[in-house]
């Protein structure tokens, strides 16, 4: 019995691509920090982002609707830490810009 991955296709048939790029995430886990491998493509009404690390099994990560098009999107870098400024976004990371 051989297992065919599937991946699904936008909902709408007119969804046109029109930004498309490779990102990494580090996340922490148990013992370790985990990089993750994305994908992220940009629809002129929406956002998508896979998580492609095992080719064999590729997830959905984010699939959101906008009013406008997503020309840019990328994951943002942890910023330098200054001396007695702590990162207040350090909870909500990874995040991710988009344009």
């Amino acid at each position: 019995h051989t297992q065919v991955t599937q991946y699904p296709s936008t909902t709408a048939a007119h969804d046109k691509v029109v930004f498309a790029a490779f990102g990494e995430v580090t996340l922490p886990s148990a013992d370790t920090r985990q990089k993750q491998r994305l994908l992220m493509i940009g629809y002129e009404n929406g956002l998508q982002i896979w998580n492609i690390s095992n080719l064999g099994n590729v997830s959905e990560v984010v699939n959101r609707r906008f009013s406008g098009a997503v020309v840019g999107c990328s994951v943002l870098p942890e910023p330098r830490s200054r001396r007695g400024k702590a990162d207040k976004h350090a909870g909500q990371r990874p995040l991710i810009g988009i344009l």
